[in-house]
């Protein structure tokens, strides 16, 4: 069996990115033969031409059209599995895949298909605006990006696929990371027998000795809706505690940095492994739903417990140690955040019995063959199925 997969990479290498090279490998693991459709977004709204660009694109493009029709017709795939279309691909490409009879299914990484900015929060807070009102226009009113021509666009390119139908009538199966998604994709409007829930998998489990550590570490996309700065206001709350933070960093957060606190940078290989492993626990401060946070599952391979806050997805993950009882905090709290930093900080061998918990749920939960095995039965079914068959509501 042949495997197209598409994805239009971000500005930036990120989570997405690696889940796309992660899948290469799987299939090609599984015995498939997996070729890629990437476009990608790198520097390119550096220019005045290049933002106009990315502006047509994301309503239409035709280069994304014939890329995608060039691929089918070289490849011929079995399956397309498709990630992030815009702008370079758009969801316009899929009429090629319903025109060519290939079964398509899409990996939802985030929320991108019910808010146009992908990610359920605005202005500081969730917002499920889009969703609850079904259209896109609070993005434009609340200015959700931050930007608002940016705002404008991702609107419109939403309401324009909503509007043409572009996923419901080209995609035969969507693939959710968690029950949270899935439950999220039904409630706009796609038919439950059309979504499957598999997470995204892990590669290595490292086998480094589990230590004590000597930081509480932060890993992950320097953002405001990732809680950077919640995490900075804790840090200030906690000043005898060292905290060590790997990740993009950008200029407007050195302003008034704790003393207690180091920027890593972003890390990778076994400068990332080694980060894991001296870390005492992990935190996360995000303040969004995301779809799979990799950095909990990771931490947990390396027998780190992390400190969650509980909303989405993060209620799913390691769901059945007691990571939620002990290290979850209500959302945005600063003082409850707080307080479970001071309590696993405070009981560093309560911190390696809880690593090695959620290690085994990990091992189990997140393994290549467990996933492997899901996405088998996925694609066998979307090959005997009916392609001209879709939803029309």
């Amino acid at each position: 069996m042949k495997i197209l997969l598409v994805h239009n990479d971000y500005g930036a290498y990120s989570g997405e990115e690696k889940a796309v090279d992660m899948m290469a490998l799987m299939l090609e693991n599984m015995g498939l033969s997996a070729l890629q459709l990437r476009t990608s977004t790198s520097g390119v709204r550096n220019t005045v031409s290049g933002r106009i660009r990315v502006f047509l694109n994301s309503i239409y493009s035709f280069s994304g059209r014939r890329l995608m029709r060039k691929s089918l017709k070289i490849i011929n795939p079995s399956v397309v599995i498709i990630n992030n279309l815009y702008p370079f691909i758009s969801p316009w490409s899929l009429l090629e895949c319903h025109k060519a009879g290939i079964p398509v299914v899409m990996r939802v990484h985030n929320y991108r298909l019910l808010c146009p900015n992908g990610l359920f929060y605005s202005n500081g807070n969730i917002c499920e605006c889009c969703l609850t009102q079904g259209y896109e226009w609070p993005c434009i009113i609340r200015n959700c990006t931050g930007e608002l021509l940016k705002s404008v666009i991702y609107a419109l390119r939403n309401a324009l696929a909503r509007y043409r139908k572009l996923y419901i009538n080209n995609v035969n199966k969507y693939v959710c990371l968690t029950d949270f998604q899935k439950y999220k994709l039904i409630e706009g409007g796609i038919s439950e027998e059309r979504i499957e829930v598999i997470a995204n998998h892990v590669c290595d489990f490292p086998k480094g000795n589990v230590r004590i550590g000597n930081y509480v570490g932060v890993c992950g996309r320097l953002s405001e809706e990732k809680g950077i700065d919640l995490i900075l206001q804790a840090a200030v709350l906690c000043p005898d505690i060292h905290f060590k933070i790997a990740g993009e960093t950008y200029n407007f957060y050195f302003s008034n940095v704790p003393a207690n606190v180091e920027f890593c940078g972003f890390l990778k290989g076994d400068s990332l492994e080694e980060f894991f492993l001296e870390a005492r626990f992990m935190v996360s401060g995000s303040r969004c739903y995301e779809g799979q946070p990799m950095s909990v599952i990771e931490a947990a391979l390396h027998s780190k417990i992390s400190i969650i806050p509980l909303h989405g997805s993060f209620l799913e993950i390691l769901s059945s140690s007691d990571i939620q009882r002990i290290a979850g905090y209500r959302s945005g709290d600063l003082y409850s955040l707080v307080n479970r930093i001071r309590y696993l900080w405070n009981n560093p061998e309560k911190c390696i019995k809880l690593g090695n918990s959620v290690r085994n749920v990990a091992e189990k939960e997140y393994s290549l063959s467990g996933v492997s095995k899901k996405w088998k039965r996925v694609l066998d079914e979307v090959v005997n199925i009916d392609h001209n068959y879709c939803q029309n509501t």
